[in-house]
């Protein structure tokens, strides 16, 4: 998790002193690798999209010109998320799908 913390790019959304949901876009150069983690409470809230938007925008000012992510092929709720905000699925795995897209 420091590693996440010290290189990345990261944002939050907190719920009055709660923080209640994270993303990172990990840089490689001009590619980014994203992550995103929201409590349960909150999934059905709008916070990984708010998260997603805020972040891509963050990757672009600071160079990032490609993201990449993994997910579970099993998570449909999330993988739709991500279809929703520009990722198409460019391999599959057992368990899981990678998804990219440019910015």
């Amino acid at each position: 998790m420091d590693g996440l913390l010290e290189d990345g790019l990261n944002t939050v959304v907190r719920h009055r002193d709660d923080v209640v949901g994270h993303a990172v876009l990990i840089p490689y150069d001009d590619i980014g690798e994203l992550a995103t983690f929201v409590r349960p409470a909150y999934q059905a809230a709008g916070v990984s999209t708010h998260l997603i938007r805020g972040l891509l925008g963050h990757g672009v000012a600071n160079g990032i010109d490609h993201v990449w992510l993994t997910v579970s092929r099993t998570n449909c709720i999330a993988m739709n998320l991500y279809r929703s905000a520009g990722f198409e699925t460019t391999a599959h795995d057992r368990g899981e799908h990678e998804m990219e897209r440019s910015l």
